[in-house]
């Protein structure tokens, strides 16, 4: 009796160590590095159907695409997404690349945006190996990473992805993921915008929440002591 007595006081006092260590990291806000970031949502890699003008010069089309991040990672760190030049396959030399987020405003993004981030040329551009196959031109994928910017998790929100190629050959194309779908472009800022039925290249990524680090940390504790528990018995 004693010494199952004994067993219980020390399975105590060790999970009751554990949850001190999960609640002393949530309270200072503990978060992963920037390495944990990963895929929160992804609307797909370029399909090679073709692109659509999304860049200030020109005609200054603007295109956007919808997305929901999921519960317990919803701190963007960074978007990813496929894009052409059009119409001679020349690439600016440098990009100057706007992303923002809007809000939902009926089925399509709200008139101003709710963020904004000028990415520039900082985009770690990369031919992809497919080209666009109604233009015939090649599809390079993109990388930035943004400033940690907390969304609403299930909420809809719209990426808008928009190049400036002013004083370049070519206009900038974001391509499409998939013919068919939901997606949405204007004609400048300030204006509405309107329905479109493609869906667009772009993966968003994300850290996950300190809640979530927290409830990892106190899995891993359980289990380290239901393991110390058998070994015990054996």
């Amino acid at each position: 009796m004693n010494e199952i007595h004994a067993l219980t006081l020390t399975a105590s006092k060790k999970f009751q160590s554990a949850a001190v260590l999960v609640v002393a990291l949530s309270s200072i806000g503990w978060v992963a590095p920037a390495a944990a970031a990963g895929i929160n949502y992804d609307n797909g890699g370029p399909d090679g159907s073709r692109g659509w003008w999304s860049d200030f010069d020109g005609v200054n089309q603007q295109m956007a695409d919808n997305f929901v991040l999921i519960a317990g990672s919803s701190t963007l760190t960074g978007v990813n997404w496929s894009g052409s030049y059009y119409s001679t396959n020349s690439p600016a030399a440098t990009d100057n690349f706007l992303i923002r987020i809007f809000g939902d405003l009926g089925g399509v993004p709200d008139i101003n945006p709710i963020y904004s981030f000028s990415v520039g040329n900082a985009v770690n551009r990369v031919d992809s190996g497919i080209d666009d196959a109604t233009f015939s031109i090649d599809i390079y994928n993109y990388s930035a990473a943004i400033p940690s910017t907390t969304l609403v998790a299930g909420t809809t929100y719209w990426l808008s992805v928009v190049n400036n190629t002013s004083g370049f050959t070519d206009d900038w194309l974001w391509e499409n993921s998939n013919p068919v779908g939901s997606s949405a472009f204007r004609l400048g800022d300030g204006n509405s915008w309107n329905a479109h039925t493609t869906e667009l290249a772009f993966q968003i990524t994300a850290v996950p929440e300190p809640e979530t680090y927290a409830m990892l940390l106190a899995g891993l504790g359980l289990l380290g002591f239901a393991a110390r528990r058998r070994k015990s018995h054996v």
